[in-house]
């Protein structure tokens, strides 16, 4: 009969969805495994600029392994257009698919108001239709967002290979690989390291903290002429430019300790250094602290917060000088 022969079905047609959607899931698997090779790559690329910044790595390394990255990221980004390109096809042959399930659909319902299909004949066809045309529609929203993804993370979930079943016996061992000696700057190195926390760099902080600190310890104590019961006097209450230059230079110098670029770092440590030191000597030769005085050095003792003070004002220039040095 002319109904049962239309309500029979299509076995390729039905194949057709199960094939498209094989071929979408091998073309998703291999554009996600490009995506998170070309977000690798610009990982390493970007630690190598972080590195540079820092002047752990020298000039020659820099530009020998950024010009390696941008080669193989180059070489990346063109295997991903060509999966892209592909995919773009699978996407125009989708939505050819789709326009096939609405005709068959139009075609069954003039073929069921012809009295061609019955009504059980009609809805049989409408859901089978209905259902491929929403497998269709799926498949065209996956590839679309495929199309416009730049990295592994926009794709989501699509695109992630099932991982096969371990083998009930324990595999050799695979030899691992020995890392590219040109990238050994940039993947070897440690997080402190990275961020360019060097020892250099945290013993100009501890300077400037001592240097800050050592204002409110005690830099003066009475001698036996003067009267022990007196007490000692901090830096602050001894000399006003002492620890005016004690305070600003100590904060400064903890501050620059946060500058990324080591030249300049060095730099404003030896100011911070130099000045700390000055306050000093200014506080001496101006009368604040008369230690050129002979009768004055009778009647006091120098206590550990003032040699804490010089101690740290010459460690931070000094440490800063070794740094500007260091990384020119």
């Amino acid at each position: 009969m002319p109904g049962a022969l239309s309500a029979r079905p299509d076995s390729r047609a039905d194949s057709e969805p199960r094939v498209g959607q094989v071929r979408m899931a091998e073309s998703l698997v291999s554009l996600r495994t490009a995506l998170e090779e070309r977000d690798r790559l610009l990982g390493f690329a970007s630690r190598l600029e972080d590195l540079k910044a820092e002047g752990t790595l020298s000039a020659a390394d820099y530009s020998a392994g950024r010009s390696d990255y941008d080669g193989r990221i180059a070489a990346v980004t063109a295997r991903i257009q060509a999966l892209k390109s592909a995919i773009r096809k699978e996407l125009e042959a989708s939505e050819r698919e789709g326009d096939m399930c609405r005709l068959k659909l139009e075609g069954a319902e003039a073929n069921h108001l012809a009295g061609e299909l019955t009504d059980t004949e009609f809805r049989a066809e409408e859901r089978r239709w209905n259902a491929h045309q929403r497998r269709v529609e799926e498949r065209c929203s996956e590839l679309e967002i495929a199309l416009t993804a730049e990295s592994a993370e926009d794709l989501g979930d699509m695109g992630v290979a099932i991982a096969p079943e371990q083998p009930t016996t324990p595999a050799a061992p695979e030899k691992k690989a020995k890392p590219a000696k040109l990238h050994a700057a940039a993947a070897a190195t440690s997080p402190a390291v990275a961020r360019g926390w060097t020892r250099l760099r945290i013993a100009a902080l501890v300077a400037a903290v001592l240097l800050l600190v050592s204002v409110r310890l005690t830099w003066l104590a009475p001698t036996d002429l003067l009267g022990k019961d007196l007490g000692g006097e901090s830096g602050a209450s001894v000399s006003f430019l002492a620890a005016v230059g004690g305070l600003l230079c100590g904060l400064a110098g903890i501050g620059v300790s946060f500058v990324r670029t080591p030249h300049t770092r060095g730099l404003l440590q030896i100011t911070a250094g130099i000045i700390a030191i000055c306050a000093l000597v200014a506080a001496v030769f101006l009368g604040e602290l008369p230690l050129h005085d002979s009768y004055f050095r009778e009647l006091v003792i120098l206590r550990e917060g003032f040699f804490a003070y010089v101690v740290a004002a010459l460690g931070l220039t000094v440490l800063g000088f070794l740094q500007w040095r260091k990384y020119p």
